[in-house]
């Protein structure tokens, strides 16, 4: 048997029914009817506190640019603990039931999102706990048109600053504005 046949049969014996995900999980799509130029993808099990921080950060850097942005948190968990920030910021909001102790599984998340949510000419798959400086949509344009890439890694020729456990509710809670963090 070849490597392909292999494969084959492990994505067979593995496969999701996503209307099944779909008919049987909360999935709140708003206006679906639009086109946009990007469709920004968040997964989250757990990690409340990010939130709120997470999306000031986004809405920054939206604002900068002149992109329609539209926005879903996938989160696939015991309980759907975002759904009411999702609907009091009235983002797309996609929760999947997960069982006891089932381990997180962001590219279901992810292909959920991405086979529910609103047309756009651009994917982007991003975790909840990342924060991101108010340049972050222009820069990543910046690289999309410089390699003439269909596809990028969002922070290609740009540093993810990691800070520390000291360092991180201050930034989260918005005493150090993101802006400020800076590779030194």
């Amino acid at each position: 048997m070849t490597n392909k046949e292999v494969l084959a049969q492990i994505s067979k014996k593995n496969e999701i029914d996503y209307d099944n995900i779909k008919k049987n999980n909360v999935v709140l799509i708003r206006d679906s009817e639009n086109f946009y130029d990007v469709n920004f993808f968040i997964t989250a099990r757990g990690r409340k506190e990010f939130s709120e921080p997470m999306y000031k950060s986004f809405k920054a850097a939206a604002d900068k640019s002149n992109l329609k942005i539209s926005y879903t948190i996938i989160e696939h968990s015991e309980a759907p603990q975002h759904a009411k920030f999702c609907n009091k910021n009235n983002l797309n909001y996609i929760w999947i039931k997960s069982k006891p102790k089932e381990l997180f599984n962001k590219c279901l998340a992810y292909n959920s999102g991405a086979f529910f949510t609103k047309k756009s000419k651009h994917l982007l798959f991003h975790d909840i706990d990342c924060l991101v400086q108010s340049d972050f949509f222009i820069k990543l344009f910046e690289n999309i048109s410089n390699h003439k890439a269909r596809a990028i890694q969002c922070f290609t020729k740009r540093r993810v600053l990691y800070i520390n456990d000291v360092m991180t509710p201050r930034v989260v809670s918005g005493e150090i504005p993101v802006d400020e963090l800076s590779i030194e």
